[in-house]
């Protein structure tokens, strides 16, 4: 059991250290599959069955070896003919165990896929009456994967039967022979009783030895689909510091400069973000604003360093980022993403996370729901701030979970602050409480904010217009209105969104 839990985590451990790319590269039930679903199948039918057939193989030698000294021609035959029998049959069926193996992943893979997929869209599924349509899909691979781990199972106990005729045949034969030669009896009787008796124990052994080394083909493509990722792991679990680690911070008092940054994504033939040089002054409030695509978010998730560009240079003051400070680097920055993870514990642990409950700073906490406005939704909740939100939030509304996420950032209490969107789901009044609460840190943090609304960034100290992955303006708002034709028609659509807002609110 060591040696499972092991593996699953190790792989766990391993995947959840790669690079945020790999993870937008690869089905998230994908990997859940290869942590649990394929993990498993090494371990039930890959290594249990080996140490099997070791021990019956050793056996099953032991009982060979008595049986040659009985008698060491009739053994010959006996021996001759089971492994004709045994090795013919394994290899008019090994064919079938590796595609019986093959549909295992394929509909396992399935299965966690729909069921990610149902719960995950499980509003709209109700909405659109297609709860049958996804029950059929999940039947369907269920029945699949059940067909294929009865044929195994068949096949591995097939030889059973057959060869249980064959050696009571063989004992009769035997006893024929031995009749025919003009042996007695009395003679006859110990060499059957040891062939008989030695048969009975070592039928099963060969029995099992058989059923493991089917068991292992079945399943070496589990161990195939996975192998090169287990074997990173164990390099990663053998050189990994499994104390717990004090992550330091970079000292922050000038400014972060971007140098010549360039950024493609993978498998994109052109660049996000295209040599872009720029600076951004401790304790400043910036924004980077475009339509979508622009190379807004990108640029962000540089900043946060969660993608690699691949060229040029992030320094913070005089202090080059590189991937061993890193951390030490996001140790002093909060960000709000678009979309908000949500844990299904409370809201308090939410705002906190990562943090021990019984570690939380109460004073920051109520103050950071305070300052993203999600007091008066706490007060009505029956534990307060303790209430369970349910998984990603379910309980609450788009605004309320994106004010979670303000909450966080604050309760961080970081030098350096991103808002990616971060107000796109409010409306009107509480972007305004939550911005003039943003604006009470102006001069304290430095502010990133990415935004559609152009109402968020009015008193901004600069504002950088992005277009295809370069920034093609930058200046004050008011500068930019009386310069920029482009910016003006942003401004102009903002504003006639936020009366239609504002009516329907």
């Amino acid at each position: 059991m060591h040696l499972g839990n092991s593996l699953i985590v190790n792989l766990f451990n391993f995947y959840l250290k790669k690079d945020y790319i790999f993870h937008t590269l690869n089905n998230s039930s994908k990997l859940i599959n290869n942590v649990h679903g394929e993990t498993t199948r090494i371990y039930s039918g890959i290594f249990i069955p080996l140490l099997q057939l070791n021990a019956k193989l050793i056996i099953s030698l032991f009982l060979i070896v008595n049986l040659f000294l009985t008698n060491f021609q009739f053994t010959i035959i006996i021996i001759s003919l089971l492994a004709f029998i045994y090795v013919f049959i394994y290899f008019f069926v090994k064919g079938i165990l590796t595609k019986n193996g093959k549909t295992q992943s394929r509909e396992n893979q399935k299965r966690y896929d729909l069921m990610g997929e149902c719960f995950r869209g499980i509003k709209e599924i109700k909405v659109l009456n297609i709860e049958d349509s996804f029950y059929r899909n999940f039947k369907t691979s269920s029945e699949k994967l059940a067909t294929c781990l009865t044929t195994s199972a068949v096949i591995a106990q097939s030889p059973k039967f057959l060869l249980e005729t064959i050696a009571f045949g063989g004992l009769c034969l035997m006893v024929a022979y031995l009749v025919n030669t003009g042996q007695s009896i009395e003679t006859i009787l110990p060499t059957l009783s040891i062939f008989t008796i030695t048969g009975y124990k070592m039928m099963p052994a060969i029995q099992q030895v058989f059923s493991s080394v089917s068991s292992m083909k079945s399943n070496s493509n589990a161990l195939d689909n996975i192998y090169l990722d287990l074997k990173e792991a164990n390099l990663l679990s053998d050189t990994a510091d499994n104390t717990d680690k004090i992550i330091s911070t970079i000292p922050f008092q000038k400014e972060i400069t971007f140098s010549n940054i360039s950024f493609s994504y993978p498998n994109v033939p052109h660049n996000a973000i295209n040599n872009i040089s720029l600076k951004i002054k401790a304790n400043s409030k910036i924004a980077f604003v475009g339509s979508s695509g622009a190379g807004k978010t990108t640029l962000a998730d540089i900043l946060i360093s969660i993608l690699q560009f691949k060229s040029g240079h992030l320094f913070c003051d005089n202090l080059e980022i590189t991937p061993k400070n890193v951390q030490s680097w996001q140790n002093i920055i909060s960000y709000v993403p678009q979309t908000i993870f949500l844990s299904d514990t409370s809201l308090a642990e939410n705002i906190a996370l990562g943090i021990e409950k019984d570690k939380i700073d109460l004073e920051k906490l109520r103050q950071s729901i305070l300052l993203s406005d999600l007091k008066a939704h706490v007060d009505l909740m029956p534990k307060k701030e303790w209430t369970t939100i349910g998984e990603s939030g379910v309980q609450l509304s788009g605004g309320q979970r994106q004010r979670i996420g303000i909450a966080r950032a604050l309760y961080k209490d970081t030098p350096i602050l991103i808002l990616d969107e971060a107000t796109s789901a409010l409306d009107g009044i509480t972007e305004r409480n939550i911005m003039n609460s943003i604006e009470q840190l102006s001069n304290k943090k430095t502010i990133v904010i990415i935004a559609h609304r152009l109402s968020t960034v009015k008193t901004c100290d600069i504002i950088y217009m992005f277009h295809a992955g370069q920034i093609i303006d930058q200046g004050t708002y008011d500068h930019l209105m009386l310069n920029n034709l482009t910016f003006q028609k942003m401004a102009y659509n903002d504003k006639k969104k936020e009366e239609i807002r504002n009516e329907n609110y």
